[in-house]
């Protein structure tokens, strides 16, 4: 709309007030506006127009009606308001989904191309440990989780979970420098040179490589702990494993043969009492000799790899004609005395390193098939489901390329920041 007031000194008259008028005075055409009323002052001999539609005397001020083009008319514009801004949540991190926990481990230690790799228990989350290509064995986690020691040469030494490596110790005057084990309270390293056992305390500043450089200064340490197994000396020991209660040890030792293998040394366990340092521990079993048979015992009396759940269940693995270093799985109870062949993976050979979960509620085993190309799995089964018959799934873990190769399996004790 637009309004003019015009005056008549301005030289302009009613009938001249045409759309033009309204343009110049008001900037805008008469045909772009719904319509145009144009307030102009009148002279007293300019009464009325005579059409009531055009004009409508308002005191002394005549209001005019213009037509336009427009057919109807619009709403003045009016201003959009400006949207208030809504308060938006603080964005936050997404939280990272933990490994999961399965028998108290979280994660799982390996060997693969002689360096040690870690990954989560669904196989997510591969990291590469160690980068030095030497040859490595015995890998086991200390009970803090905080350090993954491993022997390799003469050597015991330990990688954190970012990769930082270290010397335990080293004893390079032995010849061999067989299996270890650490305590189940972290205090105590026990460890085979040449075939005899010591209990030495878990010190860095103790073990560090220059300050056992001879037997000596081996036995010496070691009396620190316990005399009667510094060392033990009733059987040469290849490796051993600590009870849950760290008052028993599981030893695997070399025996004298007897019957059709006397004369023979042979693979045996012996478990013994250590919880009194100031005699010679006594035996309280032994297997399999005499308590159960090994198939193919007579003709390789050596097991590849044997485990403890720390309690009463041990396992050993043979070694079979079908495979090199894998053979039949046997269970062994040590409350009830007896021991049987289980091969879990439909009754069929061959396995190898078989490790108890923390809890001892679970068992991990690795498996080959008797079979041309066949790939090195690894299982991590509830242990009720071992003897069940049900059917088992392998972790999903990267392919193991050489199938020659022993993976070194050890779960990390899931332990709470």
């Amino acid at each position: 709309m637009c309004l003019v007031r015009f005056r008549g000194s301005a030289g302009c008259d009613l009938e001249r007030l045409e759309g033009q008028a309204c343009e110049a005075l008001c900037g805008v055409t008469v045909a772009a506006a719904v319509e145009a009323v144009v307030l102009v002052e009148r002279r007293p001999e300019e009464a009325r127009t005579g059409d009531p539609d055009r004009e409508l005397v308002l005191g002394e001020e005549v209001v005019v009606v213009l037509p336009t083009d427009t057919l109807a008319p619009t709403e003045a514009p009016t201003e959009t308001p400006v949207p208030t801004d809504l308060p938006t949540e603080t964005p936050t991190d997404l939280p990272i989904a933990a490994p999961p926990i399965l028998g108290g481990a979280d994660k799982l230690a390996f060997v693969q191309n002689r360096d040690i790799w870690m990954i989560n228990l669904d196989g997510t989350d591969l990291v590469r440990l160690t980068t030095d290509g030497s040859f490595k064995t015995n890998l086991q986690w200390t009970p803090d989780a905080r350090f993954l020691f491993y022997l390799t040469g003469s050597c015991i030494r330990s990688v954190t979970a970012e990769g930082v490596a270290d010397n335990i110790a080293c004893f390079s005057f032995a010849e061999i420098v067989g299996g270890f084990a650490i305590s189940p309270d972290g205090t105590q390293l026990a460890v085979s040179l040449d075939n005899q056992m010591y209990v030495l305390p878990l010190d860095r500043s103790l073990l560090a490589p220059g300050e056992l450089n001879n037997r000596n200064d081996v036995i010496e340490l070691a009396q620190t702990v316990c005399p009667s197994l510094a060392p033990y000396q009733r059987n040469f020991v290849r490796q051993m494993l600590w009870s849950k209660d760290g008052l028993r040890m599981a030893l695997k030792i070399i025996a004298p043969g007897s019957g059709s293998l006397l004369g023979t040394n042979t693979d045996n366990i012996t478990i013994v009492e250590i919880g009194d340092c100031s005699r010679a521990p006594d035996a309280k079993d032994n297997f399999p000799v005499p308590r159960f048979e090994i198939q193919d015992f007579d003709e390789r009396p050596e097991f590849t790899d044997w485990s403890w759940d720390g309690n009463n269940l041990y396992t050993v693995t043979s070694h079979s004609p079908l495979r090199t270093n894998f053979g039949d799985l046997y269970l062994y109870n040590g409350l009830q005395f007896q021991g049987r062949k289980i091969n879990p993976i439909e009754g069929n050979c061959c396995y190898r390193e078989v490790r108890w979960s923390p809890d001892g509620q679970f068992i991990l085993f690795v498996y080959q098939e008797f079979a041309a190309n066949s790939q090195t799995q690894i299982y991590y089964v509830f242990f009720n489901d071992l003897l069940s018959g049900v059917t088992l799934t392998p972790l999903p873990l990267p392919e193991f390329t050489d199938t020659r190769e022993f993976p070194q399996p050890a779960l990390r004790p899931a332990v709470s920041p």
